[in-house]
């Protein structure tokens, strides 16, 4: 439309912010964000409607909210005229015959709508009549259509009836039963809400049947890896479900959301009515229910979806299928017999096998493959992996758990026995992968949480193509396949891990000499350490460290004395290895003298293989710091033998402008202090030469000085009070 293009450059002059330069200030922040909500109008609306009602909003707020002083229109009178005249300018393309007869139109159509659905509180007809209001809801409605996800269950000929419009909302457990459902009911749309134990996994989903064809149109997040959510921290969980309610107007008031200081909070769903995966729904809102925002946008849904799925009879391009169809191929046509279906293609899915889900099965599917760091794990364990682990399903996305434990070694002599409790293709209860027995595994002890693994499933309720799903199934499979990995590899550390860490302390014990050598500032091995001053606290730095070389006296707990001389320690060098190699240095040894599950001693790259980010090694997460306990004089004595110079870094900058004593003064050295004769001086500073040395010494030595100002002599006690000038 000519006349709108008009208006929009009219308003980039009014405004001074063209939305196609980002070089603006903060007070035209609201004009550029409106500017893009403009943009994104003619991109969803093409009969330009939207774009007008909310550029007139805007234009009216605008220059209802413009100020000018009376000295700066005169001193730009002619630009103030030009600049009054696009305003008026832009009124009067606003407010055309045309555009108004436009906008009439729609508003009276939303009238009818409302009066068709026997809507008839006085609210919601104030709320069509803003132009404001509505211009926005539609933008809403039309951004909703575009964003939404389709899938369509069932493709076939198209029903002639005219569709029916479901007043009430109905909750289901399980988007599988609304499917089965939306293929018993009328030609028409419903609203529908799927509510999920994890209140921020829950979503809104219309069912629209028209014919033989099956749709639904929903705002459940869209995922590409199937563990994405599993690898999400809550607080993005959370900013995800708030999302969705925020770009849709979905009575989500269903969850009963709530607000504590600014936070918005969902609390846990206490269902009485409804047993989880019973099959059939639970109405829980009708229509007139809704707030008016609510009822106005879901109206203007029901119209667009009418427009697009019945009028033009819109189809995607593939079928969708939900995970239960994975392991059930004719789960939907199994019940609508009394619908003709025709070319429908079963989604066929065979189980993966240990190959396919091996390192080389499941790399050609990663987008950011793995650069092999944590193959060595897969090697050494890939032998204890069972097929019966891989293709496991669950009946909800948040219901079911499939935990794999050890026996508790200390308690269990018995030998370990791996099964599942329950078989797989039970879709109903909690599910337990086992070594013990399943009366332990339901206790909640620490035990069962430190030697065990949650294994992960296809859920029955997961919705996409037949190349989505058939990667899920091989990608959720690649990581139970890796977590039966990281139960192996738990299983030797608990086994293993005394005898290896015995053997890592004697070979540290052995190569003391060339860690104390180290220690004292000789670099080239390349290994990470920190020097400490023990006179300072330093428990978090050293709270980890197990091994540590010091010279132990009987009678002292917790004392640790200089490793060379015995003497009191009051410097401490950490080591913190960091690679295999650091590892080698400590111990005296090359790389492949190490015990093997230290020779990749390394935290992986990440990538998408669960290889790399799921599974945790134990050996990684142990500490091998050492620490290394020496006197000062011990520390400097090691330095000179290795050429270097003495580094006395616990003094420090402070210390020495604050205390900057002599050490072993001479006499006629000129000094400054403060006492003398055994008390405080007066306020000084006092300034003096050292005529007599009595005897030396930092603490008890015996100093004769004479005042410059009256050449009086004062005995002073300990050169430590005697400072440079």
């Amino acid at each position: 439309m000519k006349q709108i293009i008009e208006a929009l450059d009219l308003w980039i002059k009014i405004t001074g912010v063209n939305p196609e330069i980002r070089d603006y200030n903060k007070d035209d922040w609201d004009v550029y964000k409106n500017n893009q909500s403009l943009s994104e109008s003619l991109k969803i609306d093409p009969t330009c409607l939207t774009t007008i009602m909310m550029l007139d909003h805007y234009v009216r707020i605008y220059l209802k909210e413009r100020t000018f002083t009376v000295q700066s229109i005169l001193d730009d009178f002619a630009g103030m005229t030009e600049y009054l005249q696009q305003c008026r300018q832009i009124y009067s393309i606003l407010e055309m015959e045309e555009i108004r007869l436009l906008k009439k139109d729609f508003i009276n159509s939303m009238l009818e709508a409302m009066q068709h659905y026997e809507i008839n509180e006085p609210g919601i007809f104030q709320a069509i009549q803003d132009p404001g209001n509505i211009a926005f809801l539609r933008r809403d409605a039309l951004r909703s259509m575009v964003n939404l996800s389709v899938y369509q269950f069932l493709q076939g000929e198209p029903d002639d009836d005219t569709p029916s419009y479901y007043k009430t909302i109905h909750e289901y457990w399980n988007i599988n039963s609304l499917i089965e459902e939306a293929t018993k009911m009328r030609n028409g749309i419903s609203l529908n809400f799927i509510r999920d134990p994890k209140a921020d996994d829950s979503f809104f989903a219309f069912a629209i049947r028209n014919g033989q064809t099956i749709s639904i149109l929903t705002d459940k997040e869209k995922v590409i890896n199937p563990l994405e959510r599993h690898k999400s921290r809550a607080r993005s969980k959370a900013r995800s479900v708030f999302k969705r309610i925020d770009e849709n107007h979905f009575p989500y008031s269903l969850l009963n959301v709530t607000y504590i200081d600014d936070e918005a909070y969902i609390p846990p769903h206490k269902e009485q009515g409804l047993v989880v995966h019973k099959k059939q729904s639970v109405p829980r809102m009708q229509l007139n229910e809704l707030s008016e925002s609510e009822i106005i946008w879901l109206v203007m849904m029901f119209e667009l979806i009418r427009d697009k799925f019945f009028a033009k009879g819109f189809k995607t391009k593939e079928l969708s299928y939900t995970g239960e169809m994975l392991h059930v191929n004719d789960a939907l046509i199994k019940g609508v017999e009394h619908l003709v279906v025709r070319n429908y293609l079963p989604l066929v899915a065979s189980k993966v096998s240990v190959k396919d889900a091996s390192f080389e099965g499941i790399a050609p599917f990663l987008k950011n493959k793995s650069n092999g760091d944590n193959l060595w794990i897969e090697q050494r364990y890939c032998s204890m992996v069972s097929e019966r682990y891989l293709n496991l399903v669950s009946a909800h996305d948040s219901s079911n758990k499939f935990l794999v434990s050890l026996d508790h070694i200390s308690k269990y002599k018995k030998e370990s026995i791996m099964r599942l409790d329950v078989s797989p293709s039970d879709l109903t209860g909690v599910h337990f992968l086992s070594f013990m027995d399943s009366s332990r595994l339901n206790k909640e002890d620490s035990d069962l949480q430190e030697h065990a693994v949650q294994l992960q499933s296809v859920k029955a309720t997961q919705i996409g193509s037949a190349e989505q799903l058939l990667y899920d199934q091989r990608y959720i499979a690649r990581y139970n396949y890796v977590m039966m990995l990281q139960l192996a590899m738990k299983r030797e550390y608990y086994l293993s891990k005394d005898k290896i860490f015995t053997w890592f302390l004697n070979s540290v014990q052995n190569n003391k000499d060339a860690i104390i050598s180290t220690s004292v500032g000789d670099d080239s091995t390349n290994i990470r350490f920190k020097t400490l001053n023990l006179k300072e606290p330093h428990f978090r730095d050293l709270r980890h460290s197990q091994i540590k070389l010091y010279t132990e006296v009987k009678g002292e707990k917790y004392t640790y004395r200089c490793v060379k001389s015995g003497s009191e320690a009051l410097v401490a060098v950490l080591f913190r290895p960091t690679s295999p190699s650091q590892l080698a240095f400590l111990c005296g040894c090359e790389i492949n003298e190490l015990p093997d599950v230290l020779q990749h001693w390394i935290k992986p790259r990440r990538s998408d293989d669960p290889l790399d980010w799921a599974i945790v090694n134990p050996w990684i997460d142990d500490s091998f710091e050492v620490v290394v306990y020496l006197s000062r004089s011990a520390y400097n004595k090691h330095r000179k033998k290795r050429g270097l110079a003495a580094n006395r870094f616990w003094i420090t900058e402070e210390m020495k402008t604050e205390k900057p004593y002599f050490i072993k003064p001479t006499v006629g050295t000129e000094v400054r202090f403060s006492c003398w004769n055994g008390s405080e001086a007066p306020p000084g500073p006092w300034l003096g030469v050292i005529t007599e040395i009595i005897k030396e010494g930092r603490v008890y030595g015996i100093y004769k000085v004479r005042r410059h100002f009256d050449g009086e002599i004062q005995q002073i006690e300990g050169y430590q009070k005697l400072l440079r000038p």
